[in-house]
């Protein structure tokens, strides 16, 4: 089933913009709400111009981005040995 795209109107950093989007519309606004955020966050300690502003708001996300991956791949690690012990003592009784 291909799910229909919806128009979603979101302002980032004073710029309206309409987004169209098969993705769920709560992830899209958060994601837009994490950026204008973040960009004015970095704005407000910084004197460079916008394009640079925009460029270091994508470094700090992609740092987190992958941060987050690789916690989540130690967790998945994590996980597969707990499931591993579980499996050998299930064999053992």
């Amino acid at each position: 089933m291909i799910s229909e795209k919806q128009i979603l109107k979101v302002s980032i950093f004073g710029k309206d913009y309409s987004i169209a989007t098969d993705e769920n519309q709560e992830h899209i606004l958060k994601a837009a709400k994490l950026l204008d955020d973040l960009l004015k966050v970095i704005a407000n300690g910084s004197s460079t111009v916008d394009h640079k502003i925009v460029v270091l708001a994508a470094l700090q996300m992609a740092t987190d981005l992958v941060k987050q991956k690789n916690f989540n791949d130690i967790l998945e690690v994590k996980v597969n040995e707990l499931v591993k012990l579980i499996d050998d003592s299930l064999i053992v009784c």
